[in-house]
């Protein structure tokens, strides 16, 4: 028995009108179901935000004060420090993360391995942020350290809070996570 041609055009049409309807389920599955951020930002500042130097150290002593459980902190040197000078000052702390030069964004430093220091490892990348700018001209690389963020327990960061070299020790919410906060250098504040 032979179909009518109309027959064979509905059935293009509706397998048309199907596989678009596949097209479309299969594009909102994967904005429903697709790849998605694993860290919500939690909002968390750490540094000054629009308050003098005076007011800001004043404001995050209370931070140190309460500190019972570990957590991230960023200590800020009153002058830039060199290796062995921040070495000695965050001693006491479990761990160093990072290193602030001047303005620039926190670089992320691992803790010394093999009988290596923590003067060692900012050394280190030092040498690494010089090398970067081999060719560039007459660019002249800091080599001193402005701040760090460590992450220690509240009593070994009022240790540090109370290191002479020391301008301010800021606190961040015990459940803060690395990566989910931002940071804002002293350093960033006009004198």
């Amino acid at each position: 028995m032979k179909h009518p041609p109309e027959i064979y055009r509905r059935r293009r049409i509706a397998a048309a009108v199907l596989t678009l309807l596949l097209v479309v389920f299969v594009l909102l599955c994967f904005g429903l179901f697709g790849t998605k951020s694993t860290v919500a930002l939690q909002g968390d500042q750490l540094g000054p935000d629009n308050e003098s130097r005076a007011d800001y150290v004043e404001r995050v002593a209370g931070s140190v004060a309460t500190a019972d459980e570990p957590t991230y902190a960023l200590v800020s040197f009153r002058e830039s420090l060199n290796a062995q000078q921040v070495n000695a000052v965050v001693e006491p702390a479990t761990r160093m993360n990072a290193i602030i030069i001047g303005m620039a964004a926190p670089i992320a430093v691992p803790e010394p391995v093999n009988g290596a220091s923590r003067a060692d490892v900012i050394d280190t990348e030092i040498m690494r942020l010089r090398d970067s700018y081999q060719g560039v001209g007459q660019v002249e690389v800091p080599s001193k350290i402005d701040a760090v963020i460590v992450w220690s327990d509240g009593d070994s960061l009022r240790t540090i809070a109370q290191n002479n070299m020391v301008e301010a020790v800021e606190a961040a919410p015990s459940d803060a996570a690395w990566g989910t906060f931002g940071v804002r250098p002293l350093s960033s504040l006009k004198e």
